[in-house]
Formats: C-alpha cells, sequence, structure tokens
C-alpha cells in the first residue's frame, strides 16, 4: 500500500510544475493530452510496484503481423510454384 502511495506522490509531484504552466497558458488540449499520458505512466508504474506481470509491445506487435506475414508467404508461395 505504502508503495503505491509513493508512486501516486512522486507522480503528483513531478506533473504539478506543467499542469499549473499549461494551465496558465490556457492550452487545455495539451494539458489533456499531458495527463492522459502522465495517468497512463503512473498506472504501469504502479502495476510494477505491484508486482503485476506486463506484456511486452513487441507481443502487440507480433500479434498484429503474424497473420500479415503468414499471407504475404502463402502469396510468393503461390507466385513462385507457378
Amino acid at each position: 500500500m505504502w508503495k503505491v502511495t509513493g508512486v501516486l506522490v512522486a507522480s503528483f509531484l513531478l506533473c504539478l510544475p506543467d499542469t499549473v504552466r499549461l494551465w496558465k497558458q490556457k492550452l487545455f488540449k495539451e494539458l489533456a493530452v499531458f495527463l492522459v499520458l502522465a495517468g497512463i505512466a503512473t498506472a504501469l508504474c504502479i502495476a510494477t510496484v505491484l508486482d503485476i506481470e506486463l506484456l511486452s509491445p513487441l507481443e502487440a506487435l507480433r500479434f498484429v503481423y503474424e497473420p500479415v506475414d503468414k499471407w504475404i508467404v502463402k502469396l510468393l508461395k503461390s507466385f513462385s510454384s507457378s
């Protein structure tokens, strides 16, 4: 519990100066993007602190491109056998 609290406090303290600056400059779109990305980063840090196993981004790429790879290989084999 203390680890999660520490991550949340550290995240808040790191984001506070940029959040205030963006708010004063009325850069609300940039502030929204910053807060979303900071929230994702904080969630990943909390998951790491809680020893939750996270998948590698390469696994997502493999999931997407493996069917494409098979299709291309199949297509190229059909051309070479002709």
